[in-house]
């Protein structure tokens, strides 16, 4: 899962994925056909690394380069619902990191999604370098989470289901790549690959082995959430890149509360509790104060335990993708209006923070800063439970057809100025719209 993390362009500008209608003869077979393209001059992009995912399990269907037409087809096993992420020499990712990837549906025959890439602005002073994640029999290892960083600064890749991972537009310097999935230890010598103002055609192998690794547990305290029910995830992600390690999740009943991920290789990782839409949230404000928890475990300390206390969400009732899904819900306006439900858990809200985002998790008007300077006009509880887009006139950009976007709400305890104390928050995969042209 990449948070959420869990950041405001134009489509054009911010190397927005769009879909297409699906058109393909042989409705039969569901294939996705992606064309990666120059956001600036529409020059199609050669050798852009493509991965398609699953977007209900995360994990990598197939990976390929784009070939001189600036395309790469992929026959999928099943209907349902995917994204991509892409890479390529020169150009900023799609998503930008830190950024969640939004999904499309493919149905009825091939979905055509496009891919607008800007270029890094680092041409010359960047390389790169790619290669494989084997297990120690020499059988290629997908899904990894592959981070390569500096001391100073972290990049992240996916092996694809050949096992290849790559990295792109690196600054000069000398790297140690890592690798991490559940079941597997890291490799027990560490590479250091140095890049230089060019892409490495040399291929650095990664082993892993097999190994049971260590385990995380713990307990899940319910804060102001009245009879607690359903199931809810926590989940371990990388503390540099924010990036969910795969295979590092795992449900719980809410009835019970304590959970276990067994399989964690020895490294340090950040934990998150109830990502899914679930009905519940981390406690927001101890995030905003303390930032989320971390683990560390070795072979001298196999096992730690982490507790959390998550709370009632609030509730969004549009615009919003319903909770089983994370299609985005499409809307023929610019100007949409917000609506919630009040935050009946909470008598002490006073007030309310709407926040937007693009489809690379940019911030295109609303929420607050480090500080807790709140960046929107004041929404009072007592007030309303619904506002229009942009109605202070503060935002950072307007919203533009063709795009996606995510939306959350906070509830503050104080009128004050800035941000007092959260009592909840709405969940992070909910609030998934879709600027369409209006129709004729």
């Amino acid at each position: 899962m990449n948070l959420f993390t869990p950041s405001v362009a134009a489509a054009i500008s911010t190397g927005l994925l769009f879909c297409t209608s699906n058109v393909d003869p042989d409705r039969n077979t569901p294939s996705i056909s992606v064309t990666v393209s120059d956001a600036g001059d529409g020059s199609v992009i050669v050798r852009a690394n493509v991965i398609c995912y699953d977007a209900n399990t995360n994990e990598p269907v197939s990976r390929a380069f784009t070939g001189s037409n600036g395309q790469v087809r992929f026959i999928l096993s099943d209907w349902g619902t995917y994204y991509l992420k892409v890479e390529a020499q020169g150009y900023e990712p799609v998503p930008i990191p830190g950024g969640a990837p939004l999904p499309f549906k493919v149905s009825d025959g091939e979905s055509r999604p496009s891919v607008y890439m800007t270029p890094s602005g680092s041409n010359n002073s960047s390389g790169g370098f790619g290669g494989y994640i084997k297990d120690s029999s020499g059988e290629p290892v997908q899904g990894v989470l592959i981070v390569a960083g500096d001391g100073t600064h972290y990049y992240s890749g996916t092996s694809g289901p050949d096992g290849y991972y790559v990295f792109y537009n690196l600054p000069s310097g000398t790297y140690t790549p890592e690798a991490h999935k559940s079941g597997y230890q890291p490799p027990v010598s560490a590479q250091h690959i140095t890049v230089t103002d060019k892409f490495s055609i040399e291929s650095h192998t990664l082993i892993l082995t097999s190994d049971n690794g260590g385990t995380v547990n713990g307990h899940v305290a319910f804060v102001a959430a009245a009879n607690p029910d359903g199931d809810i995830d926590v989940t371990l992600i990388h503390p540099e890149t924010k990036d969910a390690v795969p295979g590092l999740a795992t449900l719980i009943d809410a009835s019970n509360s304590d959970y276990s991920i067994s399989g964690v290789p020895y490294a340090e990782y950040i934990a998150w509790a109830s990502y899914r839409n679930d009905g519940y949230v981390m406690d927001p404000d101890a995030i905003r104060k303390f930032g989320l928890p971390s683990v560390s475990l070795s072979l001298e300390h196999p096992d730690t335990s982490v507790d959390f206390k998550v709370t009632g969400a609030i509730k969004i009732i549009s615009p919003t993708n319903v909770p089983d899904s994370t299609y985005p819900v499409e809307l023929s306006t610019t100007s949409p209006t917000f609506t919630w439900v009040k935050t009946s858990s909470y008598s002490s809200a006073k007030e309310y923070i709407i926040v937007v985002f693009d489809s690379n998790g940019r911030t295109v008007w609303g929420g607050f800063d480090a500080s807790g300077t709140i960046r929107h006009t004041k929404i009072d509880v007592t007030d309303t439970s619904s506002v229009i887009f942009n109605f202070d006139g503060s935002a950072e950009d307007s919203l533009h057809s063709g795009e996606i976007y995510r939306w959350k709400v906070y509830a503050d305890d104080d009128r004050a100025a800035g941000v007092q104390t959260l009592l909840s928050a709405s969940e992070d995969l909910m609030g998934l719209f879709k600027v369409v042209e209006p129709e004729e």
